[in-house]
C-alpha cells in the first residue's frame, strides 16, 4: 500500500520538514562513520606502532651516541657509557635459602672484539629487564653498573663485572658484527702441561674417542649426583678425560640415544673447568655456565673433523710436522727386496749390532795377541759394548690407500707373529743354504702383498726435521673387524683389490691388552681374541657411541705429539 506524502502547506510545516531532512542526512553520516571505526582503529594502531619504532630508533641512536665503548675499556671510574654486546650464556641462579625462588639472572656478555665479561640482574630489577634478555641475542646497554669481581664467583680473568640495575637501559641490537660464538680454544698439550689456569673457564675441542656409562655417585659434600666420563683426543693425539655432570650428562646421553649410528663425533666444551688432582689433570663442566656443542654445524667443528680424518690417511703422513704416532689403514703393494730383510740385533734393545775388532789382553802379558771380532750395540744409551746378538727381521713395505703411497718398515715382533718363523730360521733356510747369499729374499714375505692391515706408525724426529719418507711400524693388526671399524672412523674408501682374509694375529703378550670393539656381532665372532693395537688406540670403542666399562683409572696419553 502506498504511503501518502504529507501536505506541507504552512511555513511551519516546511521548517519541520527541513529539520527532518537534515537529521536524516546527519544520521547517515554518523552511521557511515561508525562503519569506518574498525578501519580507523587499524590506522590508529599503525600510527602508534610507527611512533614506537621512531621512538625506539631515536633512543637507540641516542644510546649508541652516548660514549659507546668496548669491554676492555671499562674500569671503576667509567660511568654513563654504552656497550654493544651479545649474550653468550644466560641462566637463573636459585635462592639457596628459599626453594623455588630465583635470586638473580647471570650472563656472559661478549663485545664485537670478542672480549667477555660477567653480568648480573638481581631479582629486584627483574620486572625491568627479565623479559628483554635472551641467550644468543644482541643488545645495546646504557649505564650498567661497574663492580669489582668477587674471587669466589670469578669465571674470567677480568677485574670487573657488570650489574643491570634500575638506571640501566637495554635495547635489542641488529647490527652486532662480532664473533658468533667467541671460542678461545686451548690445546690439550697446554691443558696437560699446566699452561692453562684452573681458576677460570676455558674452551676446548676434541674427538669423542670413547664414553663410559652413566655412574651414580656422591659428591665430597655428601650430595647424591651422577656423571659420565668421556675420552677426548685432539689432532696431536693427546687424550683428555672429560667428566660431564647431571644436566650435561643428560645432554650427552640424549645425543647418544638419538645418534647411535654416528661414527665421527666432535665436541666443543665452552666455559669448561680444569681440575688438577695429585698431578692428574682432567676436564669437566662448570655448572650452569658451560655450553656443549656436539657435532654442531660450525666452522671449528667442521675443520677439526676434516683434519682428524685426513691425518689418518697414508697420503697425509708426510705432511705431519710434529713427532707423534699415527694409525692408518692401508694395503701392502710390494715388499722392497733391495734394502735387505734382516739384521743382527742386540738381544737387549733390538738395535743394530755392528761387528768390531778388539785386542784382548793375554794372561801372560805377551805381545803375541790375536784380534777378536765381537758385536757392539749401536745404542748409545746401552752401557755394555760387547753384546749377544740374534738375527731380526727388517722388512721394507710399500703401503697404499686411496690417498697415496708410503714406505714402512716392519720389524721383528710382528713379522714373527705373521710368518710363524723367526729370522734365524729364515736365514738358515735361505741364506746359509743358498748360493744367492744375502740377496735371497724369503718367498714367505710375498704373503704380505695385497693384504690390508691397520698400522700404528711412528713419525720420528728424523722424519720431521729432514722431511724424509719412510716410517717405522710400531704395531700392526690384520683383523677384519678392527680394520672395518677403523675404516668407518677414518672414512677410508674400501679398495677392491685387497684382501682381509689372513688368519687373526696371535694374542698379545703385553699386560695392557684391550679387547675388541664392544659390538655384539664382533664380540660373538672374536670373543677369544686380543689385538695388537691395544696400547696405541683403544679399540674397545672405535665406534664413538659404543660404551666401555666403567673406568677405574685415568688413561695414559699413549699417543703424544
Amino acid at each position: 500500500m502506498a504511503v501518502a506524502t504529507p501536505n506541507w502547506s504552512t511555513a511551519a510545516d516546511v521548517v519541520v520538514y527541513d529539520v527532518i531532512e537534515k537529521s536524516g542526512q546527519e544520521l547517515k553520516r554518523i552511521r557511515a562513520d561508525v562503519e569506518r571505526l574498525p578501519d580507523l582503529q587499524i590506522e590508529l594502531d599503525g600510527l602508534k606502532q610507527e611512533h614506537q619504532k621512531l621512538r625506539a630508533h631515536s633512543k637507540q641512536s641516542e644510546m649508541e651516541g652516548r660514549s659507546l665503548i668496548y669491554l676492555n675499556d671499562i674500569d671503576d671510574k667509567t660511568t654513563a657509557f654504552t656497550i654493544k654486546v651479545k649474550v653468550l650464556r644466560l641462566w637463573r641462579k636459585p635462592n639457596p635459602k628459599k626453594v623455588g625462588e630465583i635470586w638473580a639472572i647471570e650472563m656472559v656478555l661478549m663485545d664485537e672484539k670478542g672480549t667477555k665479561v660477567q653480568a648480573t640482574v638481581w631479582s629486584n630489577n627483574f620486572k625491568r629487564h627479565e623479559k628483554m634478555l635472551e641467550e644468543n641475542e644482541c643488545y645495546t646497554v646504557f649505564k650498567p653498573r661497574v663492580d669489582e669481581s668477587n674471587p669466589k664467583f670469578k669465571h674470567f680473568d677480568t677485574k670487573y663485572v657488570l650489574t643491570f640495575n634500575f638506571e640501566t637501559t637495554i635495547r635489542k641490537c641488529n647490527n652486532f658484527i662480532g664473533p658468533t660464538y667467541g671460542f678461545e680454544l686451548s690445546s690439550f698439550k697446554a691443558i696437560k702441561d699446566g699452561g692453562v689456569s684452573s681458576k677460570f673457564r676455558i674452551d676446548f675441542i676434541g674427538y669423542v674417542e670413547k664414553w663410559f656409562p652413566r655412574e651414580d655417585t656422591t659428591t665430597r659434600h655428601g650430595k647424591t649426583s651422577y656423571k659420565m666420563d668421556l675420552i677426548l683426543r685432539d689432532l696431536e693425539g693427546i687424550a683428555l678425560t672429560l667428566t660431564l655432570w647431571e644436566e650435561y650428562c643428560d645432554q650427552m646421553q640424549e645425543y647418544i640415544s638419538k645418534n647411535k649410528a654416528e661414527v665421527h663425533v666432535v665436541l666443543i666444551v665452552q666455559f669448561g673447568s680444569i681440575t688438577d688432582y695429585k698431578g692428574n689433570i682432567n676436564a669437566s663442566n662448570a655448572f650452569n655456565i658451560t655450553k656443549l656443542f656436539i657435532n654442531e654445524r660450525n666452522e671449528k667443528i667442521s675443520n677439526f673433523r676434516r683434519s682428524y680424518i685426513a691425518k689418518n690417511s697414508v697420503g697425509r703422513i708426510s705432511e705431519i710436522t710434529k713427532v707423534m704416532h699415527v694409525i692408518v689403514v692401508g694395503t701392502v703393494r710390494a715388499v722392497n727386496k733391495d734394502n735387505g730383510w734382516y739384521y743382527l740385533g742386540c738381544e737387549s734393545c733390538n738395535r743394530k749390532a755392528s761387528p768390531s775388532l778388539i785386542f784382548p789382553e793375554d794372561d801372560d802379558g805377551s805381545d803375541d795377541i790375536d784380534m777378536k771380532e765381537v758385536l757392539i750395540c749401536t745404542n748409545k744409551d746401552y752401557k755394555r759394548d760387547v753384546v749377544p746378538a740374534i738375527y731380526m727381521y727388517k722388512l721394507s713395505l710399500q703401503v697404499e690407500d686411496s690417498t697415496g703411497t708410503v714406505n714402512l718398515t716392519l720389524f721383528d715382533r710382528d713379522t714373527v707373529k705373521l710368518l710363524g718363523l723367526s729370522a734365524k730360521q729364515m736365514v738358515d733356510k735361505y741364506v746359509k743354504q743358498s748360493s744367492g747369499g744375502d740377496k735371497v729374499t724369503p718367498v714367505e714375505s710375498d704373503s704380505f702383498v695385497d693384504k690390508k692391515y691397520a698400522f700404528k706408525i711412528r713419525v720420528g724426529t728424523y722424519n720431521v726435521d729432514k722431511k724424509v719418507d719412510g716410517f717405522s711400524i710400531y704395531k700392526l693388526v690384520d683383523d677384519p673387524a678392527i680394520i672395518s671399524t677403523l675404516e668407518k672412523k677414518f672414512d677410508v674408501p674400501v679398495e677392491k683389490n685387497s684382501s682381509m682374509n689372513l688368519p687373526p694375529t696371535a694374542s698379545s703378550s703385553q699386560s695392557d691388552a684391550t679387547s675388541l670393539p664392544n659390538n655384539n656381532e664382533i664380540m660373538k665372532s672374536n670373543v677369544d681374541l686380543k689385538r695388537t693395537l691395544e696400547d696405541c688406540y683403544d679399540l674397545q670403542n672405535s665406534s664413538s657411541f659404543t660404551p666401555t666399562k666403567s673406568r677405574k683409572s685415568q688413561p695414559e696419553d699413549d699417543v703424544k705429539a
